[in-house]
């Protein structure tokens, strides 16, 4: 390449240095570019090569320059106004500075029928329309003051109707807890008759008891010593027999001898 001649044996170290050798460009374009021609293709020409977004300043490889520009929020966008405007501030711009955006009055809901008119004509369109524009509120106030004072009316009205509904109420609730506190003091009182006659009725049944009980311990203390009065007896005349027996059998045995 390039008219080049000598040893065979130096070509492999010439086209490490040879200018017209094609090599293939780094930044992936698959383009094989002269040695010579590298620098420049790599900053001006390879469609790989990184720039700068010269509105955001964003990096970016030269061949999707175009699609980032249809999109960069930087880019310049001529307003109908022919006004510059950065994409991202169109909107804002439109909705309050643009003079050609159509705008509605602002007395419109006080019944102003101009509509929507160009931002530039506003400031005109009040000044010529400045006294009926001060009508209009005045009417609309006198609207608001009858409405509110219909509205105080119908408020007094509720709440004395409410105040009335309510005292009614608190009467009834009242005569039901004062019917309710009698109705429970009866029941109280006769809780406590009941429990002083049944006291009374437990306190003469105890004592009947208690008058049975000392009965019949007499009666079994009586019974238990005529029992023993009893036994003492049979102790005698048991002793008493097994005298005689004993006198009877010392009487047989002297007549056998």
């Amino acid at each position: 390449p390039g008219g080049w001649s000598g040893k065979l044996l130096e070509g492999k170290e010439h086209l490490k240095e040879c200018g017209s050798f094609l090599i293939t460009c780094p930044l992936g374009c698959r383009n094989a570019i002269k040695r010579c021609e590298m620098n420049d293709h790599l900053t001006a020409y390879c469609l790989q090569r990184e720039v700068n977004c010269e509105y955001c300043d964003l990096s970016i490889t030269f061949k999707n320059l175009k699609k980032h520009l249809l999109a960069c929020p930087a880019h310049p966008i001529v307003c109908k106004c022919r006004r510059s405007i950065r994409r991202d501030e169109v909107e804002e711009h439109i909705d309050k500075d643009c003079e050609l955006t159509e705008v509605e009055c602002p007395y419109a809901k006080y019944s102003c029928k101009i509509g929507k008119i160009p931002r530039k004509d506003l400031l005109a369109h009040k000044k010529e329309f400045y006294i009926e524009h001060q009508d209009m509120i005045e009417r609309e106030n006198c609207l608001l003051a009858h409405k509110l004072e219909k509205c105080n009316f119908l408020t007094v009205q509720r709440h004395e109707l409410m105040e009335g509904k309510m005292g009614k109420e608190i009467d009834q609730s009242m005569r039901k807890h004062e019917l309710m506190k009698k109705n429970m003091k009866t029941k109280n009182d006769q809780l406590v008759r009941n429990h002083t006659l049944l006291e009374g009725k437990m306190e003469t049944k105890h004592n009947q008891l208690i008058q049975k009980h000392n009965f019949w311990e007499g009666k079994m203390e009586t019974k238990h010593n005529q029992l023993i009065k009893e036994l003492c007896l049979l102790k005698e005349k048991y002793a008493q027999l097994r005298k005689e027996n004993y006198q009877m059998v010392q009487e047989i045995r002297f007549r056998k001898r």
